[in-house]
């Protein structure tokens, strides 16, 4: 959906967005909105390029032409979103943005095999971490992955994982053998070099590894 700016007082802006389905708001208890301003730029030749080697990889995976499976997630795109028509030529850079992070979305929903690591690809690495930890999939390399507690966060010694509540943990989604790995070496150390950074557990996380959400 696109909204328009109708006031600023300094503190807050004041959006109108043209919307008039109000039993999907109540029959999904809808309460907030993702909002990303746009302000005017166009695609830059990075955002291009990422879209591109994303749009490569699902080309690999399901056997159809860069060119097909681009018009496919272009349209899921626009549906999904309520977007206009998006083209990689001429498009805004917010636009370019959301586009990457749904290519990305749809590699860690499908485990499509990507050339380059997911972290680097997505222009919201926030987002993208979000989306491996509800998928249980490795924020390094796409495995089945574990739940691994950060540092401050961790269980164990005293804490019994079944038993404290999650919700405001910090964590990460990492497979098996790069759970070890994180338990090896401190945890600046592992996230500088994979460009991690742990998310706070909600509830849908916790939702996902079935963990203790109150006291």
């Amino acid at each position: 959906m696109i909204g328009y700016i109708t006031g600023f007082d300094g503190k807050s802006l004041t959006i109108k967005v043209p919307f008039t389905d109000g039993e999907l708001l109540q029959r999904q208890g809808v309460t907030q909105a993702e909002i990303r301003l746009d302000d005017g730029r166009t695609i830059s030749a990075e955002q291009r390029r990422k879209a591109w080697v994303l749009i490569g990889d699902i080309s690999n995976w399901c056997g159809f032409l860069p060119e097909d499976v681009n018009g496919w997630m272009k349209y899921y795109f626009i549906l999904d979103k309520d977007m206009p028509y998006i083209s990689l030529s001429n498009c805004s850079m917010s636009l370019a943005s959301q586009y990457i992070d749904y290519l990305v979305a749809f590699c860690v929903d499908n485990s499509v095999p990507c050339r380059k690591r997911l972290i680097d690809m997505a222009e919201d690495p926030n987002k993208f971490l979000y989306h491996s930890l509800i998928n249980r999939s490795c924020a390094i390399c796409g495995e089945h992955a574990e739940l691994h507690h950060a540092e401050g966060s961790k269980v164990g010694m005293g804490r019994n994982r079944l038993e404290i509540p999650h919700i405001g943990l910090e964590a990460y989604a990492l497979c098996r053998g790069h759970h070890t790995e994180a338990h090896q070496v401190p945890q600046y150390e592992f996230n500088a070099k994979y460009h991690l950074f742990p998310i706070k557990i909600d509830h849908r996380i916790a939702e996902a590894y079935t963990l203790k959400e109150e006291v």
